[in-house]
Formats: structure tokens, C-alpha cells, sequence
């Protein structure tokens, strides 16, 4: 089907809340436990001539939580290693995504930064081509089955210098 002098309203929503807790176990060493809630809805309504073609709404929740270990190996390396899971409702499918995180200090304003870490990501901006190849951009919630989670590694190397100069 082709669509003239069509009218297309789509759109994405979230509402999130958590809780964090810090552990001080020893002067060098942070423990840190999370938990959190996420619901996220998606719309699109098609409607030519006010005439409405198509209306889809999809809602979806997830509970999620983290795990974190900071610890001071020394005045000059710190390292933070800890993983996040995220449990989709509808699904019952559970993701974890494990972090990484070195810095080394090697000079009072120098730092050197090593991440790694496995991200998911539940909305998604997908592509719709009709007949004539005209496309169309909708924000969608991942389900797994018709649109899939997406997941990427990350690496990050990084150097950052401070100043208390500049201003």
C-alpha cells in the first residue's frame, strides 16, 4: 500500500527508577550494589485524511541491577570490575553485561584510562521501505523475536591531562 499526503506521529517514552548503595569495605576499597526498574513505551500511528490506517503501541518493562568492586591498588591504579543484568518482562530473558575499568595515574596531572564492557541496547531506530523505496524511520522497543536486542562491545583507551589553570 502507498500512502499519499499521509501523516505519520511516532515516538518513544521512558520512565526509570533506582537505588544504589555504596559499601565502604576498607580505606581503598568501595563496594557498589544497584537496582532499578525501566518501563519504555513505543507508538506509531498512520493516518491519511483523517482516516486512521494504523496504530501500534508497544510497552515493555525490564528489571535490571548492578555490581560493582572499586578498588585502590595503589595511590596511582585503580581498578572497577563489575557486571549489570537486565531482565525483560515479557520475555523472561535475563542479559549480563560485564565491565571493565583501569586507570593509571602515572603523573600527578596525567591519567590513563582502560575500558571494556558489553552493552545492550532495548529501543531501536528500524527502517521501513515501502513498494516505491521511500523510507520511513520509527523508534521501535526490542522484543527479541520480531526486533532484536542489540548488543556491542565496547573498548576504550583514553589520556587526560588536568589543569586547574585553564578556565
Amino acid at each position: 500500500d502507498i500512502l499519499v499526503d499521509s501523516d505519520i506521529s511516532n515516538g518513544v517514552s521512558e520512565f526509570s527508577a533506582k537505588a544504589i548503595h555504596y559499601f565502604s569495605a576498607k580505606a581503598k576499597h568501595q563496594f557498589n550494589l544497584g537496582a532499578d526498574f525501566t518501563y519504555n513505551s513505543s507508538f506509531l500511528v498512520r493516518d491519511t485524511s483523517d482516516v486512521n490506517l494504523r496504530t501500534d503501541r508497544i510497552d515493555a518493562q525490564r528489571l535490571g541491577g548492578f555490581v560493582q568492586d572499586n578498588i585502590s591498588i595503589s595511590d596511582k591504579i585503580n581498578l572497577q570490575a563489575g557486571f549489570r543484568f537486565d531482565l525483560m518482562e515479557d520475555t523472561k530473558k535475563v542479559y549480563l553485561q560485564p565491565r571493565l575499568n583501569l586507570s593509571f595515574e602515572p603523573l600527578e596531572k596525567w591519567k590513563f584510562n582502560l575500558a571494556y564492557g558489553i552493552y545492550n541496547q532495548f529501543i531501536s531506530k528500524n527502517t521501513l521501505i515501502d513498494n516505491l523505496n521511500n523510507f520511513l524511520y520509527i523508534w521501535e522497543i526490542a522484543d527479541n523475536r520480531k526486533i532484536p536486542v542489540i548488543s556491542s562491545q565496547h573498548y576504550v583507551a583514553g589520556i587526560s591531562h588536568t589543569n586547574q589553570n585553564i578556565k
